[in-house]
């Protein structure tokens, strides 16, 4: 009876940690944050020339988007219209960059797996 007790009294705790953490994390959050995990390595792998060519990229979007973007005030929805966006104006040579850093990059499938996620 004690261990049943303790055994409940723990999934509990359990229970109220998990809560906590979906109000502090929830899912809106999380693939916000899987977007900009995502563009940060992109932005940390490539050499001077792929970062002058993102950023000339990147300022060329719609003055609300990329203010929104620095801003943090995009949505996830907002978020993907960027990354399309983004993806239409660019460069041949940036737009193979995205597509092989979404590929082969970790944080590309972490990022695809939480916009997945309901």
């Amino acid at each position: 009876m004690f261990v049943f007790r303790d055994c409940c009294v723990l999934n509990r705790q359990i229970v109220n940690i998990i809560s906590a953490w979906n109000t502090l994390w929830p899912q809106e959050r999380k693939r916000q944050r899987a977007f900009f995990l995502f563009g940060l390595a992109l932005i940390l792998q490539l050499d001077i020339e792929g970062i002058r060519k993102f950023f000339h990229t990147f300022f060329r979007l719609p003055t609300w988007m990329w203010q929104g973007f620095l801003g943090s005030t995009l949505s996830s929805a907002d978020l993907v219209l960027f990354a399309f966006y983004m993806f239409v104006i660019a460069p041949n040579d940036l737009r193979k960059g995205l597509i092989k850093h979404l590929i082969s990059d970790p944080t590309g499938a972490i990022m695809v797996r939480t916009y997945l996620t309901i």
